[in-house]
C-alpha cells in the first residue's frame, strides 16, 4: 500500500473492513496468518492482532521479502537452478502427485538416471561441461517421453 492508500484506509472504518475481508480471502498455505495482497506488485502481509478492552489493535507486517526468499529456497531445494533437473526430493514429490489419482495415471513408464557421479566430479572437471551434460540428459528424457506419449516430470 502507498502511504496515501494507507491513510485512506485508516480514515474510513468501512473501507478498512472491506480491505481486511478481501485480504483474508487470500490465505497462504505455507504460514498461518500470512495473506497475499494483490496489486500492481503483489505483497505478502502478516496480520497480528492484540485484543484490548472492547476493541482490537491490528498490525500489518510486510513479509513479502521473507516470503519470496522462502519460495526461492524451496524451488532450489526441488530443482537445480543451472540444469533445471529435479532433485530427489522434487522428483519424489512429482511422482507422489502423479499417484494421488491413479485413475488419471493410466499407463506409465519410469526412466530414472542417477547423475550423482557428475555432481561429485565437478571439483575435478569443467563445471560448464557437467552442466551441459545434465541439460542434454534432461532434453533427451523430455524428448523420449514426448515421443512415447508420456509427460516428463
Amino acid at each position: 500500500l502507498s502511504p496515501e492508500q494507507a491513510k485512506e484506509l485508516f480514515a474510513d472504518y468501512r473501507r478498512m473492513e472491506r480491505f481486511m475481508t478481501e485480504l483474508c480471502r487470500h490465505t497462504s498455505e505455507q504460514e498461518p496468518g500470512l495473506y497475499r495482497c494483490d496489486g500492481v506488485v503483489p505483497r505478502w502481509l502478516k496480520i497480528e492482532t492484540i485484543p484490548r478492552d472492547r476493541s482490537v489493535f491490528g498490525i500489518l507486517i510486510d513479509k513479502t521479502e521473507d516470503t519470496l526468499q522462502k519460495q526461492r529456497l524451496q524451488q532450489e531445494l526441488l530443482e537445480d537452478d543451472l540444469t533445471k533437473l529435479r532433485s530427489r526430493r522434487g522428483f519424489q514429490m512429482q511422482v507422489q502427485k502423479q499417484f494421488e489419482n491413479p485413475e488419471t495415471l493410466r499407463e506409465a513408464a519410469l526412466l530414472m538416471l542417477d547423475a550423482d557421479d557428475l555432481n561429485g566430479s565437478t571439483i575435478h572437471t569443467d563445471m560448464r561441461r557437467e552442466t551441459a551434460i545434465c541439460r542434454q540428459l534432461r532434453r533427451f528424457c523430455e524428448a523420449s517421453a514426448e515421443t512415447a506419449g508420456f509427460s516428463a516430470i
